[in-house]
């Protein structure tokens, strides 16, 4: 795992970019950030005080070109977070495009892999679910979960 600490942003890697596509590659609780990053590297750059200091957490989410990544993130609380992305060039692919973590950005897991949804540029947990249910959108549709991701379906 790459664990870093930083003062800023400044120790991106070649080719690292931050999506904005749906304005959620970032996410705040309390005092926590968890910024997304994406491209030929994705990972995950974490405060635990406000931006005072930064964390970076190596991600299993597809990435290595311009066009992959994660491009939204969102967590239901200081532990629980979900990310998804792709790459947008290939929207019907659902290969290493969903994670999921437990402890609060320090391991990602890949979820549903090999199901759908392909590429998705927007992730949020709806409110008051204890983090079971999720919406994700995308320019291909929306998919809801009601098992903390480890499923998504289409919405017919």
């Amino acid at each position: 795992m790459d664990k870093t600490i930083l003062r800023g942003f400044t120790q991106a890697r070649e080719g690292e970019a931050a999506f904005a596509a749906s304005d959620t590659n970032i996410s705040i609780v309390e005092d926590d950030t968890w910024v997304a990053t994406g491209g030929k590297a994705s990972r995950i750059l974490y405060s635990p005080n406000k931006g005072k200091t930064w964390e970076v957490f190596d991600t299993p989410i597809i990435q290595g070109t311009a066009t992959t990544g994660i491009y939204s993130l969102d967590f239901y609380d200081e532990q629980n977070g979900f990310a998804i992305g792709g790459d947008y060039t290939k929207p019907n692919d659902t290969l290493n495009n969903k994670i999921r973590t437990s402890d609060g950005g320090k391991t990602w897991q890949i979820v549903a892999n090999g199901k759908g949804p392909g590429y998705r540029s927007c992730v949020q947990y709806i409110p008051n679910s204890n983090g079971k249910e999720l919406v994700a959108i995308g320019f291909k549709g929306i998919d809801y979960s009601n098992d903390s991701g480890d499923c998504l379906d289409a919405f017919k």
